[in-house]
């Protein structure tokens, strides 16, 4: 009985850290696309926006 708790425990907290890296993860793509927006907006270069927008996605893997 002990093992089968040990493993349901496991599971759950593993399943816990997996969705709380996938939040993260999202989180770092939304502010990632905010960030380059704000730069579109502001400088209007779409070439510097989409280089900001590739480097801050590639920081989020």
């Amino acid at each position: 009985m002990k093992k089968v708790f040990s493993i349901v425990a496991l599971t759950v907290f593993m399943a816990g850290n997996l969705n709380a890296m996938e939040v993260q993860r999202s989180l770092c793509e939304e502010m990632a696309w905010h960030g380059a927006e704000v730069i579109y907006v502001m400088t209007g270069d779409n070439i510097f926006a989409g280089q900001y927008l590739e480097l801050q996605l590639s920081k989020c893997e």
